[in-house]
């Protein structure tokens, strides 16, 4: 177990933390057409992110694509909060709230947001970057 591989799995981890922090599980979100897809799908990714969070220490490349896919399914419901009148572009229909702007500034979905676009570089990172010659047995 390396300082990689600890550092991964700590990041891997702080995503899954945000990710489950902002559930909206016990709310009208998951009643919504919309939403309640949204928080289904940000359920899927954020049990992908604490299997990746376990799988770091032995398999490090499957791990980051499993954060990837993680942060990838938890993303949209993320940029729900942030850009609603977006979704209400791409997806028409009857809305229980008005719309008052197309973007709102949501500090923890928009922190939320910058840590997965950063986990998912570094994990694309890991993805890409060549074995060393010791490390293939």
């Amino acid at each position: 177990m390396t300082k990689r591989n600890l550092f991964q799995a700590a990041v891997y981890l702080l995503c899954a933390v945000l990710a489950i922090w902002s559930d909206q599980s016990g709310s009208e979100f998951a009643g919504g057409w919309l939403t309640g897809r949204l928080l289904n799908l940000h359920l899927a990714g954020w049990v992908l992110l604490v299997a990746a969070t376990f799988l770091t220490m032995r398999l490090t490349r499957l791990a980051a694509s499993l954060a990837i896919t993680g942060l990838a399914l938890c993303a949209p419901f993320e940029l729900y909060f942030v850009a609603p009148g977006a979704f209400r572009s791409v997806f028409p229909g009857e809305y229980s709230v008005p719309l008052y702007s197309y973007f709102v500034w949501d500090a923890r979905a928009a922190a939320t947001l910058l840590a997965f676009v950063a986990v998912a570089s570094m994990s694309l990172g890991i993805l890409f970057t060549k074995k060393p010659r010791e490390d293939l047995g």
